[in-house]
C-alpha cells in the first residue's frame, strides 16, 4: 500500500514536471512563432549610368506585403548598428495592432504599427510608430529601453525608415520618460508656432537630449513603447529627419 501510495506521489510529480516544461515551450513557441523575419541588408545600392554612379532605391514592402500576405505593411524599420529590422504596418485604427500580429492573427503580442491619422507617410510631418513590450516576452521594441543607457543612446542614433517610395535616415536626438500620452500624440499642426511649441514640450525634462537644434522645416520621427518597474510609463525616442532619397 505504500509503495502504491509512493508511486502515486511520483507521478503526480512526473505529471508536473512535464506540464512547466510543456507551459515553457508553449511561451517559447508563441513567442518565436509570432516574431517576424528579420533582415538587415540595405536598400541603396550604387549603379553606374553612362560616366556618373546614381544611387537607385529598392523598396522593401513589396517583398513583405507577400511575405506576410498583408497589405498593411507600409514600411521597414531598421536600427542597423543594433541589429534591428522589422516590418510595420498601419491600418484605420491604432487599436487592430494591438492585438494582430504581422500575419493579421490574433495575438496579444501585436505588431509594430504607425498611427492610422499618418495620411502620406513620405511627406508626413512627425511619424509616430508604436508596439508592446513586456516583461515575459522578447518583443522587438523592448529594444527602446536600452536608450535609458548613455552608451546606447549615443551609439545607436541612426534610424531609417524604408517606405515603398523613399528611404528616411532618422537622427535620434532625445529620450523622454512619460506618464501621459498628451502631446507626443499630435502629428499635424496649424503653424510653425504651433510646431515649435509641440517640440518644445516633448523635450521638456528629457533624461537625454543632443540639444539638435529643430526648425519649422524639419520632420521627426517618434518610437514609442511601455516601460515597466515601475509600471504606467511610456518611453518616447526622438529622431530628426536627415535626408529622403
Amino acid at each position: 500500500m505504500k509503495k502504491r501510495k509512493n508511486l502515486i506521489i511520483l507521478l503526480y510529480i512526473i505529471a508536473g514536471i512535464v506540464c512547466c516544461g510543456a507551459g515553457v515551450f508553449g511561451i517559447y513557441y508563441y513567442n518565436f512563432s509570432n516574431k517576424p523575419k528579420v533582415t538587415t541588408q540595405k536598400h541603396i545600392t550604387k549603379k553606374k549610368k553612362k560616366d556618373e554612379v546614381v544611387e537607385v532605391y529598392n523598396s522593401p514592402v513589396g517583398e513583405l506585403v507577400n511575405a506576410y500576405s498583408n497589405t498593411d505593411i507600409v514600411a521597414q524599420l531598421q536600427i542597423p548598428s543594433a541589429g534591428f529590422s522589422y516590418p510595420v504596418a498601419k491600418t484605420i485604427d491604432n487599436d487592430f495592432y494591438l492585438s494582430h500580429d504581422f500575419y493579421k492573427r490574433e495575438s496579444k503580442l501585436g505588431a509594430i504599427y504607425i498611427d492610422y491619422r499618418t495620411e502620406d507617410l513620405n511627406e508626413a510631418k512627425q511619424i509616430n510608430i508604436y508596439a508592446h513590450n513586456s516583461n515575459y516576452y522578447t518583443l522587438p521594441f523592448k529594444i527602446l529601453e536600452n536608450y535609458q543607457d548613455q552608451n546606447f543612446f549615443n551609439t545607436n542614433n541612426d534610424i531609417y525608415l524604408y517606405t515603398d517610395k523613399k528611404q528616411l535616415h532618422y537622427k535620434v536626438f532625445s529620450v523622454k520618460i512619460i506618464t501621459n500620452e498628451d502631446e507626443h500624440m499630435a502629428i499635424s499642426f496649424t503653424d510653425n508656432d504651433s510646431f515649435l511649441s509641440h517640440v518644445a514640450i516633448m523635450r521638456d525634462n528629457a533624461i537625454f537630449d543632443t540639444n539638435e537644434k529643430i526648425t519649422k522645416t524639419d520632420k521627426l520621427l517618434i518610437l514609442q513603447t511601455c516601460l515597466y518597474n515601475p509600471e504606467g510609463r511610456k518611453i518616447l525616442v526622438m529622431g530628426k529627419l536627415q535626408d529622403k532619397r
